[in-house]
């Protein structure tokens, strides 16, 4: 907190230190290490920098206009940054998912029909007994999340309750949370059986490319019904791995790129699409050339979003949360 407060550092560093303190994972860890050292305060400084030159030449238009060293073509020079770093703005927020990711796990949400084996199967994925498992339908009345570590990257397996037409208010409130898993699931293992005679009620639920069908119960022989993507038997072990290896490889796709990626929070993210926002109202002007106060307006604005993200103005909300963090051995 001194060092923030004295100019010392920043907070995007600091919570990258954060982060390293938290990591599990050795993808997390290379990813904090990354940001504690600069390399997203560099990035942000860098469009601070571009940004400050435009405004700097808007507002020499303003004020000296007889100098014969201000740029004529100040509209044109100051639309090139606005589009540069609009573009560079934009790729940093597609990417922040995969920092995401990294920084708060992939999430896998295993669900299904009542009695299908989903906590059978959380509990052989992580060897121990994470989830009460009984022949009573309906069982599982709340989401039950557990994270492992899997190639070097954080999964988060949530098991939840059995999907299924009931009356029971709280067998309906815990399939409510199922279906939000589901929206906010990165990949879902739909588990299926043929012998139970019972067909997934989710299909309103986009689910794209998100989805694995996993045919549970192999132990009891091969059933009839579409082949699905893995088949499993959770109480021997048999297609687990297989299954494990289909997850890991979806995280791989997920987390791909030349570099780890910077825009690892939330909170950064937000900042960054306020400065877009300003950007794209500003380009989207009828007329630049006639309104010079405007656009140091909108530019003006920008450079505050990038000075919050690093720390240097209005945080006061962020702080107690970020230091929170390394209250060790308190």
């Amino acid at each position: 907190m001194r060092a923030l407060l004295n100019g010392k550092t920043d907070l995007a560093s600091l919570e990258g230190l954060a982060d390293l303190i938290q990591s599990e994972t050795e993808f997390q860890r290379q990813q904090s290490i990354r940001v504690a050292s600069g390399y997203l305060t560099n990035l942000v400084e860098g469009w601070r920098q571009s940004l400050i030159s435009a405004l700097a030449i808007v507002e020499a238009s303003l004020d000296f206009v007889d100098e014969h060293d201000v740029p004529k073509e100040t509209t044109s020079i100051v639309f090139g940054y606005v589009q540069s770093l609009i573009a560079q703005f934009k790729a940093a927020i597609a990417d922040s998912r995969r920092a995401e990711i990294i920084r708060d796990g992939f999430m896998v949400a295993i669900v299904g029909p009542p009695n299908v084996g989903k906590s059978t199967l959380l509990n052989a994925i992580v060897r121990r007994d994470a989830a009460i498992v009984t022949d009573i339908p309906g069982t599982t009345r709340d989401a039950i999340e557990v994270r492992i570590a899997l190639g070097g990257h954080e999964i988060r397996f949530v098991d939840t309750a059995g999907i299924r037409e009931t009356d029971n208010l709280v067998e309906a409130e815990g399939i409510k949370r199922t279906l939000r898993a589901l929206d906010e699931a990165d990949l879902v293992l739909s588990l299926t059986n043929p012998r139970l005679d019972s067909s997934p009620i989710y299909f309103s639920i986009d689910l794209k490319e998100r989805i694995f069908e996993v045919e549970t119960k192999a132990d009891l022989g091969a059933s009839p019904g579409k082949a699905a993507d893995f088949s499993i038997s959770a109480l021997t072990g048999n297609g687990v791995s297989e299954l494990l290896d289909g997850v890991l490889a979806r995280v791989r796709a997920a987390t791909a790129g030349d570099e780890l990626p910077l825009v690892t929070r939330v909170r950064h993210r937000r900042q960054i699409e306020r400065a877009l926002e300003d950007l794209e109202s500003l380009s989207n002007l009828p007329s630049l050339s006639n309104q010079p106060e405007l656009i140091s307006e909108f530019l003006r604005s920008a450079i505050f979003s990038l000075d919050t993200l690093l720390g240097r103005v209005d945080v006061e909300d962020v702080l107690g949360e970020v230091f929170s963090r390394f209250c060790i051995g308190k």
